[in-house]
């Protein structure tokens, strides 16, 4: 996917897992990025069998991706989650 598509793929992937209203919660709910991960990582392990690391990462981020979409302070901390993502190496 090109990244002008980004938003796109991350609707889809939201629409198909059926999980804005959840990932709104878990956003809410979560202390610090580093659990708001584990908690995205146990929701999608919950919806998709078998799923990869790596999968799972990227499906976080695309659920992360559609959570922004639209709203600045939603930007802002998708944007803080994708940089400590970045910074431990993975999800959890």
């Amino acid at each position: 996917w090109e990244d002008v598509r980004f938003d796109q793929l991350s609707g889809l992937v939201g629409e198909l897992l059926g999980t804005k209203n959840r990932v709104d919660r878990l956003v809410r709910e979560a202390g610090d990025f580093y659990e708001l991960s584990g908690s995205l990582d146990r929701l999608i392990r919950d919806r998709v069998d078998g799923v990869s690391d790596e999968i799972c990462l990227a499906i976080s981020q695309c659920l992360m991706r559609e959570f922004a979409s639209g709203n600045e302070d939603n930007l802002r901390i998708y944007a803080g989650w994708r940089e400590s993502v970045i910074k431990r190496g993975g999800l959890v």
